[in-house]
């Protein structure tokens, strides 16, 4: 017990030590879901303009500290990932698709009351670290004030969070800081996270198990991407992947502007905005090949890992130690699917792998095509419209593989009934969905579906 005392005091002077060295403090916010405080979310930059921090020059760090008894790996997943997709247009989504998907697969296991993610780019590249134990890290340090739209952009987590995030009082910084550190790291927790970084070759974070193999092409074979290659750095406590991009990246970095990001529901004064014919099935179509071509990849890929081919290797599903995990919903539990890619030495051969870009673009566009149909069910209420009310809305919404609603529940309310009510009815309405491409298994189908209810003049 007192060993235990010495080094919770030791740890927190550390991170004291080490939270002396960020920029100063410059908003905190914390993120709520269904009622619940889930982490909080704290910006260190030299720019008090909080629109500057999604600037690529800008240098800063954004910081989550879990609140919540329990946080997947999958939770964690889709929190970026859905408001990456509604705050980021494609050109920007699929110029960094590969930093994005290997950030968002950078926790590799279930994260515990106390875990400090910190982003940040303050030493000219972008690093990821849990705990101080380093994670990932990433050549371009433009990522971090890209990820930054999830929690400013246009269309953040709620108004009150962004509110929190960019109204802080300087008078209150002192404040916030106290309660900023008063949320620290469990004693052991480092262990845990230096099981994550497991020696693996792959780039994707799917189950062989939840893509079937197609079957055998007459075609002249494709050409298979080779994966990134990787080498050891220094991070603070753990050498894990420097990456670079792969070539599809580069090649979508070059790419013309294309459509915008699809914005959550806008209902308006006296009615819905007329909406373009609907694009779905096309939206869904065009990734057929690319989604077919990944879908073969991964399999073949667990055939070659089976058959003992040193060269290419399939990362298993990442299963938590049951030490670290609290009682924990079905749902909860079957969310531990993500698997940390790092290296082991020497770098493994470049080999056939996933593409990180099209493992992206294949869920963002999913999820996009359920807001776009959401958005020609809803139907401002007439109670709304005579009270002038307004608000936003999230729907949680869990879908079975065909595309038909399983449930859904309000999972950020408008404080207006009706409002809330009227979101969920379109969602209801909405159904059936098309159904799930293949690569996304059968835990990754809940989304969160934004709503935004606004009087014009």
């Amino acid at each position: 017990m007192q060993r235990q005392f010495w080094l919770l005091i030791i740890g927190v002077v550390w991170c004291s030590a080490a939270m002396a060295t960020l920029p100063p403090l410059q908003g905190s916010a914390v993120y709520q879901r269904l009622g619940t405080d889930m982490f909080r979310a704290t910006v260190y930059s030299d720019q008090a303009d909080w629109q500057s921090w999604t600037q690529p020059q800008t240098q800063l760090a954004l910081e989550m500290r879990i609140v919540t008894d329990y946080m997947s790996a999958r939770r964690f997943y889709r929190v970026w990932n859905e408001a990456l997709a509604i705050n980021l247009d494609d050109k920007r989504l699929m110029a960094s698709a590969e930093p994005i998907g290997r950030f968002l697969r950078s926790v590799g296991g279930s994260l515990q009351p106390g875990d400090r993610l910190l982003v940040s780019n303050l030493d000219g590249v972008s690093r990821i670290t849990v705990n101080d134990i380093q994670v990932l890290e990433w050549a371009d340090p433009a990522l971090v004030p890209l990820l930054a739209n999830a929690w400013v952009g246009r269309f953040p987590y709620s108004p009150s969070f962004k509110e929190q995030l960019t109204g802080l009082d300087p008078a209150d910084r002192h404040e916030a800081m106290v309660a900023v550190e008063s949320i620290q790291p469990q004693v052991g927790r480092d262990a845990v996270i230096q099981g994550w970084l497991q020696p693996v070759a792959a780039t994707a974070a799917v189950s062989a198990a939840a893509v079937s193999k197609p079957a055998a092409s007459t075609s002249a074979p494709k050409t298979k991407p080779k994966a990134p290659v990787n080498k050891p750095t220094a991070p603070a406590k753990k050498v894990v992947a420097k990456t670079e991009p792969t070539p599809a990246a580069k090649a979508a970095a070059k790419s013309p502007a294309s459509k915008p990001a699809s914005e959550p529901v806008v209902a308006d004064a006296a009615t819905v905005a007329a909406q373009e014919p609907s694009t779905e099935k096309a939206a869904l179509e065009g990734l057929d090949a690319a989604v077919n071509e990944a879908a073969e990849q991964l399999a073949e890929a667990a055939a070659a890992e089976q058959a003992g081919d040193e060269r290419q290797n399939l990362s298993p599903e990442a299963v938590a130690d049951s030490s670290e995990q609290p009682a924990a919903s079905a749902g909860e539990q079957a969310d531990e699917v993500v698997q940390v890619a790092t290296v082991s030495a020497p770098p493994a051969p470049s080999t056939s792998s996933v593409d990180w870009a099209v493992m992206q673009m294949v869920e963002i566009e999913y999820y996009r095509t359920l807001i776009s149909m959401a958005t020609r069910a809803v139907r401002y209420p007439k109670r709304a419209l005579m009270r002038g009310q307004e608000g936003e809305v999230r729907v949680l919404v869990k879908l079975a593989p065909s595309g038909s609603v399983l449930s859904l529940e309000t999972a950020v309310s408008s404080n207006v009934e009706v409002l809330d009510r009227a979101a969920r009815k379109a969602v209801e309405d909405a159904a059936p969905y098309p159904p799930a491409p293949r690569l996304l298994s059968d835990d990754m189908l809940e989304f969160e579906l934004p709503f935004r209810f606004a009087l014009t003049n």
